[in-house]
């Protein structure tokens, strides 16, 4: 019996190794999409391909914030910084490469995370609030903080009223730069949670608005339901896009 070689391309391979192995190979692919992403990072253009790859984790591994996020997520954020435009956001085909304004990386990462530290104090006091109002003072001691536990799906476990459970994701609403909408990132285990029958009912989204001055001042507090059904998810993680007149607040 004769054996046959069959010539599996890198592309196949990497894409192979990302799936079972998603913690120590990047979930990029494409040669194309590396080396648009290495330029981005000024990582050398002459090295090889498997490098540049090894590079950008490395980037990822080096840096405070991202090296705590999956592999999937840093990815999720080199594409929508450096590659895709708010409409290439919604397809996952062959992407052309963006000229982006280059930017500090250890920058955005730390405003991100300043505004995310921001989004949840004010939707803590904003739940603190409205328990107090609505009666059900007692129950504000019992808010369970699980920021620290992101295979929860949620940032803090709540009640809507005593025996009903609310599970509270803070996401701070960016303005979109082609339209009147918003969009924030929702991660797979968030989407996932928010779907499952014992969440499905009662998972809210606190969807907090800046001003100007860059400082929160609103918060709607919509079920994960609800902004489903007037959004548009796409792909890579997923940017929930959504049309809303805050002057209805």
């Amino acid at each position: 019996m004769s054996s046959t070689t069959i010539e599996i391309s890198q592309n196949f391979k990497a894409k192979i190794l990302s799936l079972y192995f998603p913690d120590i190979y990047l979930n990029v692919c494409s040669r194309d999409h590396i080396d648009a992403l290495s330029d981005e990072l000024d990582i050398p253009g002459d090295l090889p391909t498997s490098e540049k790859q090894h590079r950008l984790l490395q980037a990822k591994l080096d840096n405070r914030i991202a090296q705590s996020w999956s592999n999937p997520k840093f990815m999720t954020f080199l594409y929508n910084t450096y590659l895709r435009t708010p409409s290439e956001q919604k397809h996952v085909g062959r992407l052309r490469k963006v000229h982006h304004r280059r930017v500090n990386i250890d920058e955005m990462l730390e405003n991100r995370n300043r505004i995310g530290k921001l989004s949840e104090a004010y939707a803590l006091r904003w739940e603190k609030e409205r328990l107090h109002g609505a009666g059900h003072a007692k129950l504000v001691k019992k808010i369970k903080d699980c920021r620290d536990r992101p295979g929860c799906g949620y940032d803090f476990l709540s009640h809507s009223e005593p025996g009903k459970e609310r599970f509270i994701e803070v996401k701070s609403a960016g303005k979109l730069r082609t339209s009147q909408g918003y969009r924030f990132f929702l991660s797979d285990t968030e989407h996932r949670v928010s779907r499952t029958a014992d969440a499905k009912d009662n998972y809210y989204f606190y969807l907090v608005f800046y001003d100007e001055a860059g400082e929160p001042t609103d918060l709607q507090a919509w079920t994960a339901e609800e902004v489903y059904a007037i959004s548009e998810l796409g792909p890579n993680g997923y940017i929930v896009s959504f049309n809303f007149d805050r002057t209805d607040l």
